[in-house]
């Protein structure tokens, strides 16, 4: 922090005999993206008695802790975290700080009246924890109407979060884990991991430590300012990340888009599918919208798509959790290299129209007008970003394809399955996928994506098996195939291997049939381990579960369609056996449906951090039915994101 708590330069420390004590940091920061400035004020370690009365039976010392100064910034959104070290005398079991009548968190936030006039607390937004090892928590909310001009100074909304733990120690890990003293850098990575349970948002890159820490601290990692993420951290040797201790996993964060952009059409911008963390404070993401506003007709008795935006263009869509509420901060459309024109479009933007007549057609909304075969028709549903440059890697079902795709949506490469021709030059089309995929069921194609932490590998997932060698064998099959690219060169990639992945049979997840059973993303977690979304097709469906597997000791199968004389999706599990074909590796890793989480397309899913992941779903643009003459019947479902929280890392 600058100003170390302990005296002997150990980090930070208590006193074993004595008095209770504690000691106060404190965080602040501007959550405006825009911004892209931080203020930060740090005051030092105090240590006062405890139990001399005053307000919740501690001593208030918090004019020592909040200078009436930091008040008179012009700070949208003011955040101040403050970790409380409640100590006790000597004695305590197992060393662990213990009190009578422990200091109250809830002394170091002020009551509206202290602060300027106008401010009001917000119930929604203020709780209080105390848990049975003795550590508590306090988060409150205090907001005031924006003035109509900027004659006012100051904040519009205040935020204190107050944490109180065993010892100062124990402080210093919740700071900077696993470094036993902490830094400017990291006290404000701090307040933007606690971001997520103050609502708030942060995107800056820290100014000069004003405060320069000792040289034995060590530094924390600036952010990377290009749009490549921060690299993923190992999982083997991570430490836990700040935030109250849990013992199960536990949704830290549920926020809605509620107020989405209007996309036409009186529909509003959602359809997200796939989801990566752009830095590790859960409250900044990227998905990408699927196809577009669509509905199904019966052309004539056959299900066809029916796009009342035909126009429309698929889209990079940047997130931000703030408040509760799922933010679009950028929309990026998809287009074709410099040069070219899409036929639909007459613009380089592509659309989500079928991109030939593999199985789908699509129809105007009176369910009678054909539309267009699009070439450059995407229907995108995951994605990845390159930690070496920001590009994109996606997927999508019509070829089904996998995209590389530069910061800008535009489109480099597009790899189909051997024998596509498709007549798409501003995609660059390449001809690099297993012939097989071309069997995949109509809306079935490659429904996740992810990358290796080095970028070295992609990977890709078919969302059903595919119709090999009919639809009903593909129907009835739990056989799902998982590409994997070497993308070492990324430019040049390269066909690695193809694996089985096995689904859940329908009979032991409460689904209809095993048709119903799919695969809604995936994430990397390393270059041989992933997180897969599996899910039914309710909504409110009991299977919404996340499973990590492994490709280590897993049958390369991409040289092979002959399994005994049967398709793989023929092939049951005892024939694979047999055979001597192993699946990969899958252990449950979360039922998200038992945390409260069962949306119909959970259909988004991105690791944070070794402890943490992130889930949304895929609400059709609210879309329920299109009826016959073209009539839109909204189904009021909102895009809606959740981060869950591990008590230990992901492996």
């Amino acid at each position: 922090m600058g100003n170390k708590c302990a005296s002997r330069g150990e980090g930070w420390s208590s006193p074993a005999t004595g008095p209770k004590t504690w000691t106060g940091t404190i965080a602040m920061f501007d959550s405006r993206p825009a911004v892209r400035r931080m203020v930060a004020s740090l005051s030092p370690p105090r240590r006062v008695g405890v139990g001399a009365g005053g307000r919740h039976g501690g001593e208030r010392v918090v004019t020592t802790l909040r200078p009436r100064r930091w008040l008179a910034l012009r700070l949208p959104v003011l955040a101040i975290l403050i970790t409380v070290v409640a100590c006790a005398q000597a004695g305590a079991p197992n060393g662990r700080a213990q009190t009578a009548g422990p200091f109250d968190p809830r002394g170091l936030a002020p009551p509206a009246e202290e602060l300027p006039p106008g401010f009001t607390a917000d119930p929604a937004r203020t709780s209080f924890e105390e848990r049975p090892d003795g550590t508590a928590r306090y988060d409150v909310a205090y907001a005031r109407p924006a003035p109509d001009d900027d004659s006012t100074s100051g904040p519009t909304e205040i935020r204190f979060s107050v944490a109180r733990t065993h010892s100062g120690r124990d402080s210093a890990d919740l700071l900077a884990a696993p470094a036993p003293s902490t830094n400017f850098d990291q006290a404000l990575d701090l307040a933007i991991r606690e971001s997520a349970r103050l609502d708030a948002a942060l995107a800056a890159q820290p100014l000069d430590d004003p405060a320069p820490a000792p040289a034995t601290a060590v530094a924390a990692p600036r952010a990377p300012a290009s749009n490549a993420p921060e690299p993923a951290p190992a999982t083997a040797a991570a430490a836990a990340p700040p935030g109250p201790s849990i013992s199960s996993p536990t949704i830290i964060v549920d926020a809605r888009a509620d107020d989405a952009p209007d996309v036409g059409g009186g529909l509003r911008l959602g359809g997200f599918s796939g989801l990566y963390a752009l830095d590790k404070s859960g409250t900044l993401f990227a998905t990408v919208t699927d196809r577009g506003p669509n509905g199904d007709t019966y052309v004539p008795g056959k299900k066809q798509p029916v796009f009342p935006l035909p126009n429309f263009s698929p889209s990079i869509v940047k997130l931000r959790v703030d408040s509760g509420h799922l933010q679009v901060v950028e929309t990026i459309p998809l287009r074709l290299l410099d040069g070219y024109t899409d036929p639909v479009t007459s613009s380089r933007n592509v659309t989500g129209l079928p991109s030939y007549d593999g199985g789908e057609v699509g129809y105007a909304p009176n369910g009678k007008d054909r539309l267009l075969i699009d070439p450059n028709g995407l229907d995108t549903e995951g994605l990845a970003i390159d930690p070496r440059d920001g590009s994109y890697w996606l997927c999508e079902e019509y070829g089904p394809s996998v995209l590389h795709v530069a910061a800008d949506g535009t489109i480099l490469a597009r790899l189909v399955p051997r024998g596509l021709d498709l007549p798409a030059p501003g995609e660059n089309v390449r001809g690099l996928l297993p012939e097989v995929l071309l069997k995949r069921k109509p809306n079935r194609g490659f429904e996740g994506v992810g990358i290796a932490p080095d970028g070295s590998r992609v990977f890709a997932l078919m969302q059903s098996p595919v119709s090999n060698p009919d639809k009903k064998t593909g129907e009835a099959s739990r056989h799902l195939r998982l590409v994997v690219l070497d993308t070492s060169e990324s430019n040049e990639p390269k066909l690695a291997a193809m694996y089985v992945y096995q689904t859940e049979a329908y009979t032991s997840v409460g689904a209809e049939e095993q048709d119903d059973v799919k695969i809604g993303d995936l994430a990397a977690v390393s270059a041989t381990r992933l997180l897969v979304a599996e899910r039914d097709s309710d909504e409110d469906g009991k299977h919404k579960k996340v499973y990590l597997i492994d490709l280590a000791g897993a049958t390369d199968i991409l040289n092979r369609e002959d399994f005994g004389g049967k398709t793989l999706e023929q092939a049951s599990e005892a024939d694979l056996r047999r055979l001597g074909v192993e699946y990969v590796r899958k252990s449950l890793a979360l039922d998200l449906a038992k945390l409260g989480y069962r949306p119909e397309k959970f259909e988004g899913l991105a690791l944070v951090d070794p402890f943490t992941i992130a889930a949304v779903n895929d609400n059709d643009f609210e879309i329920d039915s299109i009826d016959a003459r073209g009539k839109i019947a909204k189904s009021g479902t909102a895009s809606r994101l959740v981060v869950v929280r591990f008590p230990d890392p992901i492996q």
